[in-house]
């Protein structure tokens, strides 16, 4: 039986997918395939490249997230997402998809025709690149003569490649659809990251109803994707949310295996 896993797109929140994989090793859960949208395609590269979950903690946590952020202007005015290239092809130097331990997708949002690009090879720094970049602040990435910007644009959480390939999907979703509090919406920024959610909300919500299981820690609302400190209580929130999830995910995992062994019989 194959088990997929799919890790939304979140910014700063991507550390939450560090303490789910540490909280999936604990319990012997491992997924076959992955996919990633942005903050998801860093983690998930990593982890199809067999990067156990504490060294990808490590890994992201190694400097700053403001590192992401690096202010190498492009001629389009447009920043150029070079640190996250040169640490992608530092812990992944063999760039390619092929070479990975698990299968893996990758969301990007090619400008050109207006829909989502799941990618299975190519250069991954390039994919990864692309699916990062955000609108407006990031220099989309050129692939194929087609651009390309964050796969969270139009799909932030990438299930749909999963469903053909597995026969149990578990996906972790950073932007859960809840109410937040009235002094959050005080400032430029906090307004700013409010609308961002609600957008990515609506590709998102379809995407759910996919998964066998799906982890959404709604604690992690209170963290916004762009804040850069915190990481070990965002890591936390995701481990004690699947930990608490163990149980029913083995249980639904044992309930699929039987119903896959009576098909065949």
């Amino acid at each position: 039986m194959k088990i997929g896993l799919a890790l939304s797109g979140g910014g700063s929140r991507g550390f939450v997918h560090t303490g789910v994989l540490q909280a999936l090793e604990e319990a012997k859960i491992q997924a076959d395939v992955i996919s990633g949208t942005s903050a998801g395609s860093i983690v998930g590269s990593l982890y199809a490249a067999d990067y156990p979950a504490n060294e990808i903690f490590d890994i992201l946590n190694e400097g700053s997230w403001y590192h992401f952020l690096s202010f190498s202007i492009s001629i389009r005015g447009l920043i150029k997402h070079n640190y996250l290239y040169n640490k992608v092809q530092q812990y992944l130097p063999h760039d390619s998809f092929q070479e990975l331990k698990k299968d893996l997708y990758i969301a990007a949002t090619n400008l050109n025709t207006g829909k989502a690009k799941y990618f299975s090879e190519g250069s991954l720094a390039d994919i990864i690149v692309a699916s990062s970049s955000i609108p407006l602040v990031f220099e989309p990435k050129k692939i194929d003569n087609n651009y390309y910007v964050d796969g969270g644009l139009v799909c932030n959480f990438p299930v749909k490649p999963l469903v053909d390939k597995c026969d149990f999907i578990i996906g972790v979703n950073l932007v859960p659809q809840v109410q937040i509090n009235k002094n959050r919406m005080k400032t430029v920024k906090g307004v700013a990251a409010r609308v961002y959610d609600l957008s990515v909300l609506n590709n998102i919500i379809p995407h759910r109803a996919l998964c066998d299981i799906l982890i959404e820690p709604e604690d992690i609302q209170s963290f916004s994707r762009f804040k850069f400190k915190g990481f070990e209580a965002m890591r936390d929130i995701g481990y004690k949310e699947t930990k608490k999830m163990i149980p029913m995910i083995k249980e639904r995992i044992a309930e699929k295996e039987q119903n896959i062994a009576a098909d065949l019989m």
